[in-house]
């Protein structure tokens, strides 16, 4: 009977840790960063991704890529509805771009191949630059 009472007594103290950990923890940066708050600038492309993944968005979407070779992954992130982040993946690696406009990211999830329209409308522009 005494063992049955200690684990009850630890699961309790655990769930209590738990609910206190969930109630405080935005208290203490583990909360979501609102997408007005992102840095500027960023000094490596993985801190970018990282932030941007990160941050609370009013407008995300993503694309089902199942259908291209080129791309594997594509997801938009906006702010204001009207431009935003696009992190996109292309064999095995993850790239950025800043500033895209949202009729842009509409477009590319109609085009009828998206790596043909990412390589003519979004390659090399909308550029996510480095700060050092």
């Amino acid at each position: 009977m005494k063992k049955r009472l200690t684990i009850s007594n630890n699961i309790a103290i655990n769930m209590k840790q738990i609910i206190l950990f969930l109630f405080l923890s935005p208290l203490f940066g583990y909360a979501q960063i609102g997408c007005n708050n992102l840095p500027l600038n960023y000094s490596t492309y993985n801190k970018a991704l990282s932030s941007v993944k990160g941050a609370k968005f009013s407008y995300v979407d993503n694309i089902n890529t199942s259908r291209s070779s080129f791309i594997t992954i594509a997801s938009y992130y906006s702010c204001d509805g009207r431009s935003g982040f696009l992190i996109i993946g292309l064999q095995n690696r993850e790239y950025i771009h800043k500033n895209l406009p949202k009729t842009i990211w509409m477009q590319l999830k109609q085009a009828s191949s998206l790596g043909t329209f990412y390589n003519q409308y979004i390659r090399g522009r909308y550029t996510l630059v480095l700060k050092n």
